[in-house]
């Protein structure tokens, strides 16, 4: 079952304490912190303290005692709540939104028009869960007070039978609320999931093209870039700050070039090498030849073009 519904016992007439029981009780450090557990409400409350609660359920009255209040869980499967989102805290307030829109189902089945109950969620086991606490006294959707006695049965989970005589656990009608509203979250969660995946890759594109050398030195206007990123950068300096290349550092004069991969270092003789001495190379474009510098700028040869034809159209520097 991917909800499971269970009836805690709360009987006596001595004050409750199941709200300081859910804010505080075995609380996971690594994945609730050391602070108690935030309650939420059906009115809207999303961090409520076990005290203020207490003060909630009676309207105002203290802390209930143990006969006024239905004490129920709901377990999800693991899987179901890390659907909701990337970290639990944005799972926990999906999880709250769906938990809402079951009890609203609730009480509309109880055919109740205004209620009071608190909740909290637990992530302290393998299987998340929400405990809940109904104050029995409420108004009916004709407007008479009702006292709700304990959940219905026909809304609680049970067996059914096969015709093999096996047996099978079957969520309930408020199980089934549940695992609607769970369902109808994720879907809201999935959108928001998708972009932030999608932010992640480009994000890490970003990042690896940053790194990337050239295979080839490429130099600009005296200036030698080794890295995508340094080219970057100076495409985006004004044509009137070149003169002070990247960060200030000046160029070097025309047939030197730095001597470093940032582009920062001195400024030193640019290293010419006879055609035989270079390796054939194919560039990014399918071009292939061999790479060289003329006049204090790099130029690429093809194989299949004269020298005079690559000095007149494949210049850029």
């Amino acid at each position: 079952m991917r909800a499971v519904v269970k009836v805690k016992q709360s009987q006596g007439q001595t004050p409750s304490n199941a709200t300081r029981y859910i804010a505080g009780s075995k609380l996971d450090p690594e994945r609730e912190g050391a602070k108690s557990r935030p309650l939420f409400t059906n009115e809207g409350h999303d961090d409520l303290t076990y005290r203020k609660a207490d003060s909630f359920l009676t309207d105002g009255h203290g802390a209930p005692i143990k006969n006024d209040l239905i004490h129920f869980s709901v377990s999800f499967l693991n899987e179901d709540f890390e659907a909701l989102g990337s970290n639990d805290q944005e799972r926990k307030e999906l999880l709250r939104e769906a938990a809402r829109e079951a009890m609203d189902e609730f009480k509309s089945d109880l055919r109740v028009s205004d209620w009071r109950w608190v909740a909290g969620i637990h992530l302290n086991t393998p299987h998340p869960h929400i405990h809940f606490l109904v104050f029995k006294e409420m108004t009916t959707d004709r407007g008479k007070p009702r006292r709700l006695g304990r959940i219905p049965k026909r809304l609680l989970p049970y067996k059914e039978r096969s015709p093999d005589g096996a047996g099978a656990a079957v969520e309930g009608k408020l199980g089934e609320a549940f695992v609607a509203a769970l369902e109808r979250a994720q879907q809201r969660a999935a959108p928001k999931k998708e972009v932030l995946e999608r932010e992640g890759q480009d994000m890490a594109r970003i990042l690896l093209s940053n790194t990337l050398e050239f295979d080839s030195p490429l130099v600009h206007q005296g200036i030698e870039y080794r890295t995508v990123e340094n080219f970057y950068q100076a495409m985006k300096t004004p044509k009137d700050d070149l003169g002070q290349g990247i960060g200030g550092a000046t160029p070097c004069p025309i047939g030197l070039v730095r001597d470093t991969p940032s582009g920062f270092g001195d400024c030193a003789q640019a290293q010419v090498r006879p055609r035989h001495e270079m390796a054939y190379e194919t560039q990014s474009d399918g071009r292939r030849g061999y790479p060289g510098r003329q006049q204090g700028k790099s130029y690429w040869q093809s194989a299949y073009e004269t020298p005079r034809q690559q000095r007149e159209s494949h210049h850029f520097g």
